[in-house]
Order: C-alpha cells, then structure tokens, then sequence
C-alpha cells in the first residue's frame, strides 16, 4: 500500500487488539457492570469486535476506492507505483529512454474491490448494531465497560491513523511535486506515490471524528 503505510494498518490492528484485550482483563479485576449487563457478557463481547472489524471492512474498503477515484484526476501514477517500460526508438538512437507505465486495471480493481469491502462492511456493522441493541438495552448502554473499551480502541486506531495521514500524505504530495527527479529504472520506485496514505487521512479522519463524539455521549450519560 506504499512505502509509507508499509505496516501501518496491521500493526495499528495488533496494537488495538491488544489494548481491547488489556481492557476485558481489567474488565474482569475491577469493573463491575449491572448484573443484567455482566451476564450476558459473552454476546456483547462476540459483537463488539464483529463491530469494529465492520467498521475496519468499511474504512480499507473506503481508501481503495478512493485511491481508485484519486488516480483520475491526478493520473495513475499518483496512486500507483507501475514499472518501467523501455520506449521505443529510432535505428541508431541511444541510450535508450525509459518511462513509468501504470495499469489502469488497478484501478479498476480497487474501485470494485473498494465498493464489495465497503458494502459487505456497512451490511455486517448494521447487523450487529442491531444485536447490540438485543444485547445491551439503551438505557444500560451507558454503563457498559465493554462499549468503552470498543470506543476507546476505536477512537486509538482510527485517530492514529489520521494523526500519521495527514502530514506525511501532505509532505508525499510537496516531495513529489517540487523535487523534479529524472525517471529511470533506478529511481522510479522512490518516486512519491501519495494516493494510498492520502486516502488513509481523508478516511480515517471523519470516522475518528464519530467515535470520539460517540465516546464523549456515552461518558456523559455515564456520568465520567
């Protein structure tokens, strides 16, 4: 996805799953939650990470699409790296030039690859959040550690992610439009290719923004 988002979504993951887990075992050493909540603790646990994996479908989904999207204004070669090709020329002529040609059926692929992640995404989070609302009654939702705990993860992630975006997709975008380099097969792989991380901002920006306001709702009406 780029030489700057290398790892940065799985490792984002890893580190969220980790911080979910830390919290249900703090959940079971010191929380304690109404007893209509605590038992049915196993079903409110199987949907929170059925919700945050929803929302992680929706948000991979949504940068493929938009580095798809991206790549017709400012050409394929914003949002994907290609290979270089020899050009032709003339009997005699040399040396022989070089030029970076990228498939537009990457783009194609994200685009529809984008749309299904996106959709089968949005149908699984609307599904679950109406089991959450079988499993946990609104009016204890407040009281919920484990709705925290998915908030906060998601809040973590999410704003990570944006935090990381936003100044390295805008120093992608300087380096590749006001440091001119010559193309060749040498180079052309450190050429800037800012599609990828400038999707993962535009994206995760607005969601970190809905899970931070989620999660000020719900500490509110816990009284936190």
């Amino acid at each position: 996805m780029g030489k700057y988002v290398g790892g940065l979504i799985p490792l984002g993951v890893l580190l969220t799953a980790v911080t979910f887990i830390v919290s249900v075992v703090v959940y079971f050493r010191h929380e304690r939650e109404p007893d209509e909540l605590h038992q049915r603790f196993l079903a409110r646990f199987y949907v929170y990470v059925m919700l945050f994996f929803s929302v992680l479908l929706v948000f991979i989904g949504s940068v493929f699409l938009l580095r798809g999207v991206l790549s017709y204004p400012f050409g394929l070669s914003f949002s994907y790296t290609g290979s270089v090709m020899l050009k032709e020329r003339a009997p005699g002529e040399t040396p022989a030039s070089v030029e970076v040609r990228c498939d537009s059926r990457e783009r194609l692929i994200d685009i529809a690859g984008g749309l299904m992640l996106g959709v089968v995404g949005v149908v699984f989070y609307a599904v679950h959040r109406s089991l959450e609302k079988r499993v946990e009654p609104p009016q204890l939702s407040p009281h919920s550690f484990l709705k925290q705990s998915y908030l906060m993860s998601s809040t973590v992630l999410y704003g990570g992610m944006a935090i990381y975006g936003i100044p390295v997709s805008i120093y992608s975008i300087l380096e590749r439009y006001l440091i001119h380099t010559e193309i060749s097969g040498e180079n052309h792989l450190a050429r800037p290719v800012p599609g990828t991380i400038l999707s993962v901002a535009i994206v995760a920006l607005p969601i970190w923004i809905l899970f931070i306001r989620e999660l000020q709702t719900v500490w509110r009406s816990s009284g936190g």
